[in-house]
């Protein structure tokens, strides 16, 4: 009987006690705050070792001995209670998911989450609530989405042991690992677009530098190896936003102060689909309809362009608006599609207003107001 709770304890202690977690591959996260319930567990164990010894002492006095067996295994039933709650996440206090800064937004490839970048980590909005992402806080920039995970850049935590800028990174897991791909500690990138099955990746280039003679946009096929440069004759403007179609790697949408552009040359020849309009976001569904915010004359709108979204641009274009909710001097932020669902859409404002629409965008839903996410 001894040996039985000895083996009870260890077992229990081993499976339930709280696991150190890695992010980044190599450098390890934060130890978590201890929860009250972990607190609870830690006292169960202590009774639960505290009898054990009692018993060991104590032998040969059987009345004594019964009672303490009986102490163990109530000690025991607790330990295991408190640990599943606490696997359960339970006794865990509530998480602040307020955010300031969103950088970026989209679905994860099998359409069940929506991943938000903000100025402190990931946000996953999925069964109608919002929770922590994985991995360390860092302040990804650039964030693009593809069926293989996203690629950012950005700066990150301090204390995580990282340099500082990211460079260009991708992450299969949803911020868990970290895979520096090119630049590292040397350039952030605001601007990153990435084909979500092609994955080229398109790079606003902000200064000159050895691998990147010039500034300007860039691409690459091969995770940052080779990069050639996109001429962008033509466009007007300061560039505001970047997309590229999900399998065509040359069909490109790019957004100026001053209007839309779609390339399909890898931005080497552009047209112009709109003018007049300052761009303030773009993003491509799977089917390769464009999306993209727009500004003017102090209203903001949202205008969807089917088909390819570039490939046809030399034969003209024809941009049907889609409604919004009311947005009072704000505009479209960022719009991210569902690759699974393409009439699943999502924006962020530039006032922390976010909506979610499973109608293509005749009904919406306000999924947070003013960075308050819960």
């Amino acid at each position: 009987m001894k040996k039985l709770c000895t083996y009870m304890y260890l077992t229990g202690a081993l499976v339930l006690l709280p696991h150190r977690v890695f992010a980044d591959g190599v450098h390890p996260a934060a130890p978590a705050k201890l929860t009250g319930g972990t607190y609870v567990f830690l006292l169960f164990a202590s009774l639960l070792a505290l009898l054990a010894v009692l018993l060991l002492v104590r032998r040969g006095k059987k009345a004594n001995n019964r009672l303490l067996r009986a102490g163990m295994w109530l000690a025991f039933a607790g330990l295991v209670l408190t640990g599943t709650a606490n696997a359960a996440g339970v006794w865990q206090s509530k998480v602040d998911l307020s955010i300031d800064h969103i950088h970026g937004m989209g679905f994860s490839a099998d359409g069940e989450r929506l991943l938000l970048a903000a100025h402190d980590g990931l946000r996953v909005y999925s069964g109608g609530s919002w929770s922590e992402g994985n991995g360390n806080k860092h302040d990804y920039m650039g964030f693009s989405m593809t069926d293989s995970g996203f690629y950012a850049s950005g700066h990150p935590v301090p204390g995580s042991g990282l340099k500082d800028p990211l460079g260009l990174v991708h992450s299969g897991d949803e911020g868990k690992s970290l895979h520096m791909l090119e630049f590292y500690g040397e350039i952030d990138f605001h601007l990153v677009a990435a084909g979500y099955g092609s994955h080229r990746i398109y790079v606003y280039n902000p200064a000159p530098q050895a691998k990147l003679k010039g500034i300007g946009l860039y691409y690459t096929d091969n995770d940052g190896q080779e990069w050639a440069k996109s001429r962008l004759p033509g466009i007007g403007g300061e560039l505001s936003a970047i997309a590229v179609h999900p399998e065509q790697r040359d069909t490109l949408a790019i957004g100026t102060t001053t209007g839309l552009y779609l390339s399909a040359d890898g931005g080497n020849t552009a047209v112009a689909a709109l003018s007049g309009t300052q761009i303030t976001s773009l993003a491509y569904g799977r089917d390769g309809t464009l999306y993209a915010g727009t500004y003017s004359s102090g209203k903001a709108g949202l205008i969807r362009i089917a088909g390819n979204g570039g490939g046809e641009a030399t034969g003209g274009v024809q941009p049907a608006g889609v409604k919004l909710p009311l947005l009072e001097r704000d505009a479209v932020a960022y719009v991210a599609v569902n690759p699974v669902n393409t009439k699943e859409l999502a924006f962020a404002s530039f006032n922390l207003q976010l909506y979610r629409s499973v109608d293509g965008g005749a009904e919406w839903k306000h999924i947070g107001e003013a960075g308050k996410l819960q």
